[in-house]
């Protein structure tokens, strides 16, 4: 019959097989690797969890883009399918490898003990093939990157890999469709093969997890399929919410004291880092966001930079305002060159629509030579430059960045010098220059755009004198006037602070 004659005369006999953890097994060796870990055990010689010698190490973990446990999963995955693929299996057929768990992950992280991750025992393994909850760290494109490096070839029955964003995540109006597919076509353009994308609301999930009779019809993708919120365990709904949820976000915690004053280091051996004997600059990076919509056209990679000279009442990242010498810092330390080759893994998803990179602070303009240097390289790959700064410095100083840049973000802390002043807690004459910046933009550099950020702070920036003199200074830029940016007062670093 019709359906027959469809069938492949030369059938092939599949036996599927699959990996539940890849991730705490790739992080477990990595935490093996690059640190020593001791097992601890009970009065009866069983290894009931383990201790690493130097818990403040960095360890490399999967979901950060980062070859060095990258390349372990993959190891991982390749060695299995091999050894899978040896073994006489019923009427010679083929071994097929998945790494898909549904929602078994719960079941077998429950029945396993502590791993040298950090994982405790019985808690719940990632989905998939996903990054462990919380631990890809550098953005969504660095995640969505480690995942697709796991070999298609190896992993025929499917790699799952279900992706959460916050709501805001995708920016603004129909751009965030347009964003959504750039960001598919990415994933797909780095041999990415399954992607399940969930845009959600942690306290949309925490409300229908204590009320789920409230949203009857709240419908998320677990691990390759779809289900109501509300028929998932109580357990199961806690793993969802616990999940990486990307956004542009606040930068993470330094290595700081209480004073946000920086440890002193060894000095590092710059000679060696990428570029320098070519003439890449070298700078002092504290971390990069991969993934953000709201900081320039298009989606773009966020660099933000040590040391910043101002105390914004407001600021959201006080661990990056300490000033460091990228040769006496080497936690910090980048090259220019360096710096570009890890933007450019990510443009396919940046170059539509414009996107590129922001560099932000910190304070940009601490750092002319290799801000100068970096937009130069990144124009290079076809990419756009945008410059996040409250300005610092002069005319000279300024000279060295602009020329290479397309956008600039100019927060702007007050119209009113002394208001300045009042929230950068520098003197009104230094808070006078930002003004002035703006307009040198305007007579020296018109094809750059300017966007005006301004922190709303009640009874300081919301007055009607400081928003008046906000629109006349905006209509005095002209041309190179792009749009004003409100931006709410948040306590999004509020932690930090306390800390």
């Amino acid at each position: 019959n019709i359906q027959m004659a469809l069938h492949n005369s030369n059938v092939n006999r599949l036996m599927a097989f699959g990996i539940a953890g890849l991730s705490v097994v790739a992080d477990s060796m990595a935490a093996l690797k690059y640190d020593e870990v001791y097992p601890i055990r009970d009065e009866d010689g069983l290894t009931i969890g383990f201790r690493r010698g130097h818990p403040n190490r960095e360890i490399p973990q999967y979901g950060n883009d980062d070859d060095r446990v990258d390349s372990l999963a993959v190891k991982v995955v390749s060695r299995l399918h091999e050894e899978l693929d040896k073994q006489p299996l019923y009427r010679g057929a083929k071994a097929t490898l998945s790494v898909l768990t549904i929602t078994s992950n719960l079941v077998y992280g429950k029945a396993t003990g502590s791993t040298p991750d950090g994982r405790v025992q019985g808690e719940a393994f990632a989905p998939g093939a996903n990054p462990m909850h919380g631990r890809d760290k550098n953005g969504a494109l660095a995640s969505l990157s480690s995942v697709a490096k796991l070999p298609y070839s190896k992993c025929m029955d499917g790699i799952s890999n279900t992706f959460c964003l916050l709501p805001n995540a995708l920016g603004q109006g129909n751009g965030r469709f347009k964003n959504l597919a750039t960001l598919l076509d990415g994933y797909f353009s780095h041999q990415g093969h399954h992607l399940n994308i969930n845009v959600l609301s942690p306290d949309v999930l925490r409300e229908a997890h204590a009320h789920p009779e409230k949203f009857p019809n709240l419908t998320i993708r677990v691990s390759g399929y779809a289900v109501r919120f509300n028929r998932l365990t109580p357990e199961q709904r806690e793993e969802v919410m616990a999940r990486t949820m990307h956004s542009a976000s606040v930068v993470t915690m330094a290595k700081r004291d209480n004073d946000h004053e920086l440890y002193q280091s060894e000095e590092a051996d710059v000679r060696s880092m990428e570029g320098i004997d070519l003439g890449a600059k070298l700078g002092s990076v504290y971390s990069l966001e991969t993934f953000s919509t709201t900081d320039g056209p298009g989606i773009r990679t966020n660099v933000f930079l040590q040391g910043c000279p101002k105390r914004c009442l407001f600021c959201c990242n006080p661990e990056t305002q300490a000033l460091a010498d990228p040769k006496k810092h080497p936690e910090f330390a980048m090259s220019s060159c360096e710096l570009t080759s890890l933007v450019g893994k990510y443009s396919e998803w940046l170059k539509p629509r414009g996107g590129g990179i922001t560099v932000s602070g910190g304070e940009a303009l601490v750092q002319p030579d290799f801000v100068s240097d970096v937009f130069q390289r990144v124009h290079g790959l076809g990419l756009t430059t945008c410059l996040d700064t409250a300005c610092y410095g002069n005319k000279p100083r300024w000279d060295k960045v602009l020329p290479h840049t397309d956008h600039v973000l100019l927060c702007l802390k007050g119209m009113d010098n002394d208001v300045a002043a009042r929230v950068a807690q520098v003197s009104p004459e230094e808070m006078a220059k930002s003004k002035e910046f703006a307009r040198y933009i305007r007579d020296q550099y018109p094809n750059i755009k300017i966007t005006l950020r301004w922190v709303l702070m009640k009874d300081i920036t919301d007055t009607d004198s400081e928003l008046d003199a906000l629109v006349d200074f905006a209509k005095e830029l002209g041309s190179v006037f792009h749009a004003v940016e409100l931006i709410p007062y948040h306590e999004l670093g509020r932690e930090k602070w306390t800390a």
